[in-house]
Formats: structure tokens, C-alpha cells, sequence
């Protein structure tokens, strides 16, 4: 299996164009909730970009719903017809069954590990990889 480091650098590229899209869009939105885990972190910058704040149950609106990936699109699914929410990803993959309402980069066929996740994945992958 082929893999993608995604630096620290490139996350916070695509944050700042996450931002720059959503705030384009003039909705006022009223909070951020993280997707567990691989959402936490863009949805802390985007926080700060934003100027929004974190909330810990998706009951505002309008809201933004973070993620750091919508591969197959399940676990955003249940939010994707919700009134007034809105999906932003840093990655999707075109087979999705959930196409985020703003996301950066389009998943090829590489598996992307971002820089959260080294420690976790250390050992688990062969470091011979390609990249």
C-alpha cells in the first residue's frame, strides 16, 4: 500500500483555505464539533481562523461539522441532511458517500497519514513506503 505524510505545513494550508471558503460564503455560523479524533485538531484551528467556538453537541445552526478525512463518508452521513450544517474536511475521496460542503484536497489512492497520527501509526506501517 502506497502512503501520504502530510506535514504540519500542509495542514495548515489547507485550514487557511477552509477558512478563507467558509467565511466567503457569509454564513454566520454559531460553532464548530469536531469529528472525534481526526477532527479535533483542524476544527482548533479553524477555530481560531474563524473565531468560532468549539461546541461539545452539534445543536447550534448554522454549524460547521469538521473532519480531517471523508474517505468512505460514513461517519459524516448522519449530519450531511441536518438543516443549517455544513461539512468541511481537509481530504475527500471522489467515492464518498458524503461529499463535504468544503474540503481542500482530493484522496488519490494513497493512504494519508497526517502529523497527529506519526506517533500512532509508528511501527504499524512499513517505513519503506512510498511516498
Amino acid at each position: 500500500m502506497k502512503y501520504q505524510m502530510v506535514t504540519w505545513e500542509e495542514v495548515d494550508n489547507a485550514c487557511e483555505t477552509l477558512a478563507t471558503n467558509i467565511s466567503n460564503t457569509g454564513i454566520e455560523f454559531r460553532g464548530i464539533f469536531p469529528i472525534v479524533r481526526g477532527g479535533y485538531i483542524p476544527s482548533v484551528i479553524l477555530s481560531h481562523m474563524l473565531k468560532l467556538k468549539i461546541v461539545e453537541e452539534p445543536r447550534v445552526r448554522p454549524l460547521l461539522i469538521v473532519d480531517d478525512i471523508c474517505d468512505t463518508g460514513n461517519t459524516l452521513s448522519s449530519f450531511k441532511n441536518m438543516a443549517d450544517v455544513y461539512i468541511a474536511t481537509i481530504h475527500y475521496h471522489k467515492n464518498t458517500i458524503t461529499i463535504p460542503d468544503f474540503w481542500v484536497n482530493e484522496k488519490k489512492d494513497k493512504w494519508i497519514i497526517y502529523p497527529w497520527e506519526n506517533k500512532e501509526v509508528e511501527g504499524k506501517y512499513d517505513r519503506s513506503f512510498s511516498v
